[in-house]
């Protein structure tokens, strides 16, 4: 991938994220768009790849969203750096391996993002009782991005296969038209 499809990857997460979340989420667990597009840029690109992404990200998300700025690029770049060193150091080539790799970022992002609000604002006891963040909202929203991820996963290698395919349309007819006019 180059720098601009990967800056347009991420634009276009964030703008899903803002415009088409609160629509899709009054029915489901809610999902991150962006954190699964920095979760695959890591995978394929690497753990410095995966900081710098994170961190635009993040601190884009961060800015949007209206918490405290800063806790999300930290919490995704740090995501970045682990899945980035994650798929340098083990085969990740599979489908299943790509995805369980994406469920346990997405469990690790939410304890860190829970980690760093609650030393920020002080208030661990108020994290640890709260009904909202229980575990099974964490496994749900896990899931989630496992299934958003695996579809996104399916989509771009159904948008490859097709731009194969017409490229070797393309140049067989290329081929024919050169052949019938020698």
């Amino acid at each position: 991938m180059k720098v601009s499809q990967i800056g347009f990857l991420l634009l276009f997460a964030l703008f899903v994220q803002t415009t088409f979340m609160r629509l899709i989420t009054n029915a489901f667990i809610p999902f991150d768009v962006v954190f699964i597009a920095i979760v695959f840029i890591a995978l394929f690109r690497g753990a410095v790849v995966g900081i710098v992404v994170g961190s635009i990200g993040g601190l884009l998300q961060d800015i949007l969203s209206g918490g405290i700025i800063g806790v999300n690029g930290l919490v995704k770049s740090t995501i970045g750096l682990l899945v980035g060193l994650t798929a340098t150091r083990f085969i990740v080539d599979t489908l299943w391996y790509r995805l369980a790799l994406l469920f346990v970022a997405s469990l690790m992002s939410t304890l860190f993002f829970l980690m760093v609000y609650g030393l920020l604002l002080n208030r661990v006891q108020s994290i640890a009782v709260d009904p909202l963040l229980s575990f099974d909202n964490f496994l749900y929203q896990a899931t989630a991005n496992m299934i958003v991820g695996g579809l996104a996963e399916l989509l771009f290698y159904l948008i490859k296969n097709i731009r194969k395919r017409s490229n070797k349309i393309s140049r067989r007819s290329f081929i024919r038209r050169e052949w019938i006019m020698n």
